[in-house]
């Protein structure tokens, strides 16, 4: 008789802990992102780094070209550190 007392309350314990995970996973994916976008609003402004192109020279070296606010970067990627190799403004476009 005792055996099947421990059994039932194991039984219990086990479920009791499997409502607790199933809550803990639903306010993890529903309520928590919806209670924190109210108080953190994430501010939402447009990207100002574009990849404007690429263009593979070889398996390691890579030409890209990237605007950031008012300016367009030719750089060269390879196995180091990335090089500038030309800058551009915006002013320069429209001279010349």
């Amino acid at each position: 008789m005792e055996g099947v007392s421990i059994f039932k309350t194991v039984l219990v314990l086990l479920s009791v802990l499997a409502v607790i995970v199933a809550l803990a996973l639903v306010a993890r994916r529903i309520l928590l992102p919806r209670i924190f976008s109210r108080i953190l609003p994430v501010a939402t402004k447009p990207h100002e780094l574009k990849v404007l192109e690429t263009m593979a020279l070889d398996v390691r070296h890579r030409f890209v070209v990237l605007q950031w606010r008012e300016s367009q970067y030719l750089i060269l990627t390879s196995g180091g550190t990335p090089k500038v190799i030309d800058r551009k403004t915006r002013s320069e476009e429209r001279t010349g």
